[in-house]
């Protein structure tokens, strides 16, 4: 019941001749290198690593507006945000997409800088070492 594909979709991506579908990939960056965006309506996530090696490797999102995704991309600075569920948003985000390449390198350039200000592993580093020293402070206490 939470699978949003539709069968009949499902055939129509499976069928076209201009749909192609990968599978499984381990290693993305490969596709990501030749995009120009990467689109992601997703309904739910946790925290989607896609969306972050995507935007590190300088590519624009386009994604939904639910937990993870609009925490990483900024509407207009680093993608573009639309509500979860809207095809129509998401037609308009891609049309604005490939209309305006001049958003779309604005974007791009935003993209790395933004992942590695807010990030990077070192940051990560100190503020689980802070998690666990304070772990710590409180089973002594």
């Amino acid at each position: 019941e939470l699978d949003p594909i539709d069968p009949n979709t499902e055939e129509l991506i499976a069928n076209h001749n201009n749909i192609y579908t990968t599978g499984l990939v381990e290693d993305i960056r490969p596709y990501v290198a030749i995009s120009d965006v990467l689109t992601f309506p997703s309904y739910r996530e946790g925290f989607p690593n896609v969306v972050l090696q995507a935007n590190c490797m300088g590519i624009p999102c386009i994604v939904s507006d639910i937990n993870g995704c609009n925490e990483i991309i900024t509407h207009g600075h680093n993608g573009l945000i639309i509500p979860p569920k809207n095809s129509k948003a998401l037609k308009t985000a891609m049309l604005d997409i490939i209309n305006s390449p001049n958003l779309v390198n604005t974007l791009a350039q935003n993209s790395r800088q933004n992942i590695v200000n807010k990030y990077r592993r070192e940051f990560i580093w100190e503020e689980l070492l802070t998690l666990y020293n304070n772990l710590n402070d409180e089973k002594t206490i």
